[in-house]
This record gives C-alpha cells, structure tokens and sequence, in this order.
C-alpha cells in the first residue's frame, strides 16, 4: 500500500477544489465561491508553509547543518516565460483599475472584479506545484452541467420563467458560462480515449454534458452566446481534424446536431427562434424610429452615448459619479434618450472598460486575451493528445469570452470574472504539467 505525502493532500485539496469550483458554479447560490475560497485557501497555506519551510532551510544551512530529503522544503514550480508573461497580463489588469482608482477617486468596490486578478496569480502559483487529477475537472464539468440543466428545466417547467437563470445575476451569464461548461466537456470527449477501460464510460459522461451545456443555453435564450460556437468550432477543427479521422469527425458531428435540434424542438414556444426574431425586429426599430425600449434598442443607445462621451477623455476614462452626470448633461440636451439612466452598465466589455478605464484599461484587457489565446493555440497541434485538449478547452474559454463580451459587461460580475479567471489557472497549470509529464516520458524513451 502506496504511504501517503504531503504533496497526495495538497493534489487532494486541489483537486476537490477544482471539483466544487465546476460541480457548484451555476446550481448553487454563490456556487462560484465554494471551490474558488477552497482553492485560495490551499493556495495560501502552500505557500506560506513553502516559504517558512525555505527560511528555515536557509537559517540552517547559515549554521552548517546537512538536510536530508525529509527535512528539504517543498518549492514552487519555478515559472517559465510564458508563465510570467500570463501573470504580467493579470497584473497589469488589476494594476489599471487601480491606476484609474486613484486619479478618478472611485470608491474601493470598483476594484472587486479586477482585484480577482491577483487571487488568480496566487492560485496559478499552487496549481504549477500542484495540478489537479483531471478526472475530477472533467467530473466536475460534468456535474455542473447536469445540475444547471436540472435547474433550468426546473425554472422552465415548473416555475413557468421565460428565461432560466440559475442561481446566477441573470439569463445571459447563466447560459454563457453552462454553454463555455458545455464547449469543455466537448473537448474532454477527446481525452477520453486516453482512459483506456473507462474510455467509454467518459466519453458518454462527457457527452451528456456538452448537451446539458447546450440545454441550459437554449434555456437561457441568451443569443450573444450563439455567436462563439463558429470560432470554437474552427479551434476544434485546427486541433483535431485531420483527413484520417475527418469520417469519425463528421459522424460526432452530425450526432451532435440532431442532438442540439432535439433539443431545440423541445423548448416550448421554440424560444431561440423568438428570440433571433425579437432581435431582427429591435434592431429595425432602434434604426427606424430610435425605440430605445428594447433590450437591443437601449444597448445601441447606451453605445451611442459611450461615443459621444469617450472621446473627451480616451486614456483614463471618466469616474463613475461624473460619467453619471455627463450622461445626464446629455439627455438634458436631448442628444440622448433618457433611457440610457435607467441601464446599469453598456452592455459591452469593452466599451464598458474604454468608458471608465480608458485606453489603459482597455489595452491592459486586450493583451490579457491576447496572450493567453496565443499561448494556448501554439498548443492545439502539441503531439501529446492531452496537452493539445487542454490547450483546446483554455483557446475556446478565452474566445468564447471575448465573443461574450461584445454584447454583455461578462466580466463585470463577480461570477463572471471568477469563472474564467480561476479555469484560466485551472487549464493553464494543468496544461503546464501535462508538459512536463511528456517531456519527461519522451526523455526516458530516447535514454
């Protein structure tokens, strides 16, 4: 019998972390905070014990003592350039919100959202040391999915609302997050086939999943989600899709489409058809007769009155209080309509950052996607099936955000941000280890 280590609890930790952070996410009330508050707790404790460990080390080495293997600390992972270059991205994010902080003299809420950013380099910091199993990542997608499906049909069903919200701030997170949930467990069907006797097993797990992600979408009738399945599809044909297995692909395919349209005829009164249609029919009359009374209508208004106002202060934006007034300056001029006052945000991520970060936040934010979708997609070839579905899963979560964000402030809510930057670490790290575990086998083989 195998004795257990310390580093068995701390992947334990990990790895029910990662677990609850999945399982929890949309199902629960505050169902983001259990896994994530799990994970930075274990984070903290690593590395408070690593550097206490170290300093002891030091002081008695100072003092001529020989170490034997049991007394030598644990040390993290050291970070290689494309790991400092994502923590650079995180930092410089939170670092322009607080720039921003004190020239405009916001109040310290405003930094919630981006202060996340360092929590996430702390959690990177455990996870390089220690990854999770990836069973429980891909159980844990699973459960999530299926326990958000079971919600939503129990919002649709029973408690007859329109929309399914889960237990998040509203319709259109909810279905994002289940649909991006969904995309994953969709690139994990390709791990399966590493499982060997419980490859089956997995992939039909997995394959539940993907639908359950589909449903709860669907449920949600939430449509700037639509928009990200066409560049995710082309990330899963760049990794996977090769004239050999282009038959097994297109047969996975077309089962999935039947699956989704089943899916689709099930919903009552076909929401997603109501609500392309709705969305034809707001835009026509914002264009028309400027009806801002529609929930097209007032985003295109509210990114009117963004242009009108960013070009008066484009580096640092405005402080919330006076691009308060300012809007209201223009409606009192009749340059705007006065239903832009009664939204709580732009509807758009980056106009949103533009407005009251300015051109340093925004860029800050950009090169945050930037990187970390280069740095995954330079992987979706890796020669290792594994490395390449996390470099998959880590591509589709970063475009599928930025996809999400040109019609909803995605990362303006605390379950928004939480959730793609704690699976940002998650795949990252897990991808990172994955690696490693190559190079080394590929070493052994070649000596």
């Amino acid at each position: 019998m195998k004795a257990t280590t310390n580093d068995d609890v701390w992947q334990l930790a990990s790895s029910v972390g990662v677990f609850l952070f999945f399982a929890l996410m949309l199902s629960a009330p505050s169902g983001y905070s259990y896994g994530a508050s799990l994970l930075l707790l274990s984070s903290v404790a690593f590395i408070a014990i690593s550097a206490v460990a170290t300093l002891k080390s030091r002081k008695l080495r100072k003092n001529g003592v020989l170490l034997d293997g049991s007394m030598k600390p644990g040390r993290l992972a050291p970070l290689s350039i494309e790991d400092k270059i994502i923590v650079y991205a995180l930092l410089s994010v939170f670092l322009a919100a607080v720039l921003v902080f004190f020239v405009h003299g916001n109040s310290l809420s405003t930094l919630d959202q981006s202060s996340r950013c360092v929590l996430a380099i702390v959690m990177l910091f455990f996870l390089l040391k220690i990854p999770p199993r990836l069973a429980f990542m891909w159980a844990g997608l699973v459960a999530g999915t299926l326990s958000a499906a079971g919600v939503a049909a129990w919002q649709i069903y029973v408690l007859a609302i329109p929309r399914a919200t889960g237990f998040v701030t509203s319709a259109v997170p909810f279905g994002n997050e289940a649909l991006t949930m969904g995309m994953l467990c969709a690139a994990g069907m390709f791990w399966a086939g590493t499982q060997g006797a419980y490859a089956r097993h997995w992939r039909l797990a997995l394959f539940v999943g993907v639908l359950a992600g589909v449903y709860c979408s669907q449920a949600s009738g939430t449509r700037g989600g639509w928009v990200a399945l066409l560049p995710v599809f082309a990330l899963f044909c760049t990794a996977f899709f090769t004239r050999s297995n282009m038959p097994k692909a297109g047969a996975a395919l077309a089962v999935v489409a039947v699956a989704a349209l089943a899916l689709y005829h099930a919903q009552p009164n076909n929401s997603i058809e109501i609500r392309y249609q709705e969305a034809v029919s707001e835009i026509d009359n914002y264009l028309l007769r400027r009806d801002v009374a529609t929930s097209i209508g007032g985003r295109l208004e509210a990114w009117r009155g963004a242009g009108l106002s960013v070009p008066e202060r484009p580096l640092l934006g405005w402080g919330y209080v006076e691009y308060r007034h300012e809007l209201e300056r223009l409606v009192s001029r009749k340059e705007l309509d006065p239903f832009v006052l009664t939204l709580v945000n732009t509807h758009n991520n980056y106009i949103e950052v533009l407005v009251f970060q300015g051109l340093i936040g925004l860029a800050a934010l950009l090169a945050l996607y930037a990187a970390t979708f280069c740095l995954f997609c330079k992987r979706l070839r890796a020669p290792d099936k594994t490395v390449r579905v996390l470099a998959l899963c880590g591509a589709s979560l970063v475009v599928s955000f930025f996809v999400f964000g040109l019609t909803h402030v995605i990362l303006g809510r605390n379950n928004g941000i939480t959730f793609f930057l704690v699976t940002l670490v998650i795949v990252w790290a897990s991808m990172r280890h994955q690696e490693r575990v190559s190079q080394r086998q590929a070493s052994s083989h070649i000596s």
